[in-house]
């Protein structure tokens, strides 16, 4: 076992200190579950009258399998593992909504885009609904009044959070709710002061302070990892669907995996809001530093600052040639000691 644990410390490392949440555990929770499923005997084509199918035919089976047989499953565990790695990227985007460009999938991304914008107008209206305030004496009708504008202000309550879940532009809406928060926050969190988010961001990366990289990157971590079990469930679901067959208390199982597969896509969605506060968090605090790394003059009003941060937004997004900003007073700001700068020539 000793060259096993080597083994399984090693691919860990390879695989990034994010491993455990993010592909050992939904790996393992695929091919242990797959494996009793076999090994329950349930499914039809088996032995479904059997007096031992069910949780007793898959502890016969741990028993039988003995040192070796779970050395396998381990190994099968990390090989999953290494196999479903580079497919991370595309299991997010999946749940984000790129269906066209991902997958060709044109016609029910737009459907799903249109019901997202109706769903967004309708709160949105909701949103903007102001309290009335009655002038009736009566006691039943004051009591009637105040439960109706208790029921508005919690539509109102509930129209601003789904707005707020939305990108600021209609025409970038994805088809799934996941997708919005996170294009809401690739949209807003660096444009509140002018700056490109994608295009900023690896700049500002560096920068940013511990705790904050600590913060987003742990949630970012938990967006994956819910991400990936969202798809291990719903794989489940559809690999236990023939218990269905034989309509008793095991038929639950699909549906128990769809459950799960929901709260889990709820989860990385509730993880994705507050992975969208911390980004802004870090644009709030970090963004100098960035403008300060790159030379650049800090702004002395903010717009001065939504100006500059346009600009260089502008140029970073465009990757066109010096001489094509020259002319726009672009200048930098070369601290005392710093190599950049050059030596003043002595009196």
């Amino acid at each position: 076992m000793g060259a096993v644990d080597d083994f399984t410390k090693e691919t860990i490392s390879r695989l990034g200190p994010g491993a455990y949440l993010v592909n050992i555990v939904p790996s393992g929770a695929f091919v242990l579950t797959t494996w009793a499923l076999l090994a329950s005997d349930l499914l039809p084509w088996e032995r479904p009258t059997s007096p031992a199918a069910g949780s007793d035919a898959v502890l016969q089976e741990a028993r039988a399998l003995g040192a070796s047989g779970w050395v396998l499953l381990l190994v099968a565990v990390l090989v999953v593992a290494v196999l479903l790695r580079p497919f991370q990227i595309s299991a997010v985007q999946l749940l984000e909504g790129y269906w066209r460009s991902r997958f060709g999938l044109r016609l029910l991304e737009r459907l799903a885009v249109e019901r997202h914008v109706r769903k967004f107008d309708v709160h949105e209206a909701w949103s903007r609904v102001l309290p009335r305030h009655g002038s009736s004496v009566d006691f039943q009708e004051v009591a009637r009044h105040s439960r109706r504008e208790h029921r508005r202000a919690q539509k109102a309550y509930l129209g601003r959070r789904i707005v707020k879940a939305y990108p600021l532009d209609r025409t970038i809406f994805l088809p799934t709710r996941l997708g919005n928060v996170l294009r809401r926050a690739e949209t807003t969190a660096g444009e509140r002061y002018g700056l490109n988010s994608v295009v900023t961001y690896p700049r500002l990366y560096p920068h940013l302070s511990t705790p904050m990289n600590n913060a987003l990157a742990n949630r970012i971590d938990l967006i994956d990892t819910a991400c990936t079990f969202v798809i291990v469930f719903g794989a489940q679901a559809v690999i236990s669907a023939p218990l269905l067959w034989n309509v008793d208390g095991w038929s639950l199982i699909p549906v128990a995996f769809v459950v799960f597969a929901a709260l889990a896509y709820r989860g990385a969605r509730t993880v994705a809001e507050r992975y969208a506060e911390s980004l802004c968090a870090a644009y709030d605090l970090h963004r100098f530093d960035m403008l300060k790394a790159m030379h650049r003059k800090l702004p002395r009003d903010p717009q001065e600052e939504l100006f500059e941060n346009q600009e260089l937004s502008k140029f970073l997004a465009q990757g066109k040639p010096w001489p094509e900003i020259t002319q726009r007073g672009w200048s930098y700001d070369h601290p005392a000691d710093d190599p950049a700068e050059p030596p003043r020539p002595g009196p």
